[in-house]
């Protein structure tokens, strides 16, 4: 397996991400800054068209669950918005109900069951990129979400396309398009009716994040039709 191949190969796996992850539980363990910023920074200078190739000819789906199909309210929220509230804590682990109250601090007080909510949601679209980690429905920092809100914005868009790349979901739909033209949507009927139309508009919204750099390096705008 050649370097590059090797480098791919760990960032499906996440390989790389939970060794430092799992470490950050301990309480002593010096987070190494320069060591997750490297490797955001091959992440982000390897084009899509080389992890687009390599999910679609070594990466295996075998089924779909509910937790694949993304589901928020905002994108910045997901992302940048719970990494850059949690660097801001001691990390000790934070219920879906403070995560919510933690992103809508700013708006008119909500019910307990709004904030449980929009904080689940978020938490756990952001466990999906790899920003944060979740233990017993608690929230935690990720590797990634540490270094995330240091990045310039045009980087952080980048590093997420290719986080959303590894979503589940996405892989197969791309997975998928390698031989045919399929649907965004083809792959969702395990969902009831009113939880298919919920969650499309957010899937719709990761792929639009998606092909603003991937139609210009792969075949993923002709093969996926929305």
């Amino acid at each position: 397996m050649t370097d590059s191949s090797s480098f791919l190969q760990a960032f499906f796996d996440r390989s790389v991400e939970k060794k430092i992850n799992e470490r950050m539980f301990y309480r002593d363990y010096v987070f190494p800054y320069d060591v997750v910023m490297g490797y955001i920074r091959r992440v982000i200078d390897t084009p899509i068209s080389e992890f687009v190739e390599f999910l679609r000819n070594n990466i295996s789906i075998s089924y779909l669950d509910y937790a694949d199909i993304v589901q928020f309210s905002s994108i910045r929220d997901a992302s940048f918005g719970i990494c850059d509230k949690l660097r801001n804590t001691s990390d000790e682990g934070y219920s879906f109900v403070e995560i919510g109250k933690m992103l809508l601090r700013d708006e008119t007080a909500k019910k307990e069951g709004a904030y449980r909510k929009y904080g689940e949601n978020h938490a756990k679209t952001a466990r999906e990129f790899g920003l944060v980690q979740l233990l017993y429905s608690k929230t935690y920092m990720a590797s990634l979400g540490i270094v995330y809100p240091d990045l310039a914005e045009k980087d952080q868009l980048k590093l997420l396309r290719r986080l959303i790349l590894r979503n589940r979901y996405f892989s197969l739909i791309i997975k998928l398009s390698k031989d045919s033209t399929i649907r965004l949507d083809s792959q969702m009927d395990f969902l009831s009716e009113s939880t298919k139309v919920r969650r499309l508009s957010n899937v719709k919204k990761c792929w639009d994040i998606l092909m603003t750099e991937a139609q210009n390096e792969t075949n993923l705008k002709m093969a996926v039709v929305i």
